[in-house]
């Protein structure tokens, strides 16, 4: 399982990586193509598109990876005919939203954009369930090539076409253009692998009674997640809303680190200790966080530290208030990391409830706190509210752990400080000698303060990657304190 582990971790950084100078690399270019509007619509399509593919998940990959009969025909082809019937149902329910959404934004493109996001649905239905087992199996290799090539080509004609045609709906067909990918690859990825239509009663009961409570933790995950755009579409306009969410999308850099590592990695791990021995969640979370936690921290700094290079030197004028926007989001985002890195182990212990209360509790304090601080102090109490939401959940989820013998506070409060540290450092060091904080820093400052800060993080980060995947003994941050149990 180690070696698994270790393999799967590196093809993890290996995709995250490419996939990461693809995305950058066509977004830098549309952002110049395209007028921003086009990402404000957008980003309003994938909050209802996103809402109703979490409204309708009831885990259909996490109950294929965690499952004892997750490998069994009956069982594939069950949670495969699920999924194409919950693909149809969402091409349907985006084209009924269609009006509805255009009403309330206030932006009649809807009506044609929804329906049209919507139909890829379908096709993503139709997705093989290899895509989970080789999760399940850790074997990585094939669903990280897999992922770039859907990148990559999916980038190349959205740029292809916005050279020639500049409007949204060369993003749209970019969206067909991945999901067509990921179909044809998916049924090519596990030779003589086949999945069709079937129904097995015992099959579908384990996956529904799994499934309930995601269905329920996403829906709320949802909610709270898309909290900022859904509030934000009606509080901001058009233009602004697309400079946010062009900042928001370079945070999605460390989010997706964790994310990929929990879900990929860290889950299957989780999981088979908890079929082999449960006594063994408390100790196995610990170290596996050993792994995600410090990658996180490096991804989070980075964003830090070149947010106001990348938006106010590399794009034009009308997103250098992206930099700011970036650096404010990293307070939310780093109690999402650490909730997304742990709440795993719950899932992984069966106990899917745990997720929708802890999502309900940040749903319920994030509206208040983000309404009050846009109030009081505009977009960065907005922000601010965001933060107090995220530590709620956070905290929820904390006394979800403990009854599972799971105690990852000491190993948060540590990586916590020393993120607290870094990143005011970060943001505040270029500023330093300036007579108005409000005065760009020039770009030599801006990148000396980012090599001093990445450069050594980096090293350590990779230092403590290491040692963790190697099996050592986990310490703390101060190297005084060591994992519950572990020897």
């Amino acid at each position: 399982m180690r070696g698994l582990a270790l393999r799967g971790s590196w093809w993890t950084f290996l995709g995250f990586g490419a996939g990461q100078v693809v995305a950058f690399g066509s977004n830098l270019v549309l952002a110049y193509l395209l007028n921003p509007t086009a990402f404000g619509l957008m980003a309003l399509v994938r909050v209802v598109t996103q809402g109703l593919k979490m409204f309708s998940d009831i885990g259909i990959g996490p109950s294929i990876i965690r499952d004892e009969m997750g490998e069994s025909p009956e069982f594939l082809n069950t949670a495969w005919t699920i999924q194409v019937i919950r693909g149809v149902g969402l091409f349907l329910g985006a084209c009924v939203l269609a009006w509805p959404a255009a009403a309330v934004y206030e932006q009649p493109m809807l009506l044609r954009l929804l329906p049209a996001c919507g139909f890829v649905a379908v096709i993503a239905g139709f997705n093989s369930t290899s895509l989970f087992t080789l999760g399940r199996r850790l074997d990585l290799g094939r669903a990280t090539l897999r992922e770039l090539a859907t990148q990559v080509v999916s980038a190349a004609v959205m740029i292809g076409l916005a050279f020639y045609w500049k409007s949204v709906w060369t993003l749209v067909i970019g969206w067909y253009v991945a999901g067509l990918t990921t179909l044809l690859i998916s049924h090519r990825l596990v030779p003589g692998y086949r999945v069709g239509f079937g129904w097995d009663p015992e099959s579908a009961r384990r996956l529904v009674s799994f499934g309930k409570w995601i269905f329920v933790s996403t829906l709320i995950a949802f909610v709270a997640g898309q909290m900022d755009r859904l509030l934000l579409g009606r509080l901001l306009s058009l233009s602004e809303l697309g400079v946010y969410s062009v900042a928001l999308t370079a945070l999605m850099v460390p989010v997706a680190v964790c994310q990929r590592l929990a879900h990929t990695v860290l889950f299957p791990v989780l999981a088979s200790h908890v079929r082999d021995d449960p006594r063994r969640l408390g100790r196995s979370v610990w170290r596996a966080r050993e792994i995600v936690l410090p990658v996180s921290l490096a991804a989070l700094l980075a964003v830090i530290a070149g947010a106001p290079v990348l938006f106010g030197y590399l794009y034009d004028d009308r997103y250098e208030a992206a930099g700011w926007i970036a650096q404010l989001l990293a307070i939310p985002t780093w109690f999402t990391l650490l909730q997304s890195s742990a709440d795993r182990a719950v899932l992984a212990a069966g106990s899917s409830r745990s997720l929708a209360t802890s999502g309900l509790v940040k749903l319920l304090v994030t509206g208040g706190c983000a309404a009050a601080g846009y109030i009081a102090w505009g977009l960065p109490g907005f922000i601010g509210g965001m933060g107090a939401g995220a530590v709620a959940g956070y905290l929820s989820l904390q006394a979800a752990l403990r009854q599972h013998d799971v105690h990852v506070i000491r190993q948060d409060a540590g990586y916590t400080g020393l993120a607290l540290l870094l990143g005011v450092a970060t943001a505040m060091a270029p500023r330093v000698g300036q007579v108005r904080l409000a005065d760009t820093p020039r770009l030599e400052t801006l990148l000396i303060t980012a090599c001093a800060v990445l450069l050594p993080v980096g090293a350590w980060s990779a230092w403590k990657v290491r040692g963790a995947l190697r099996g050592k003994r986990v310490s703390g941050l101060s190297g005084a304190s060591s994992a519950p149990g572990v020897a």
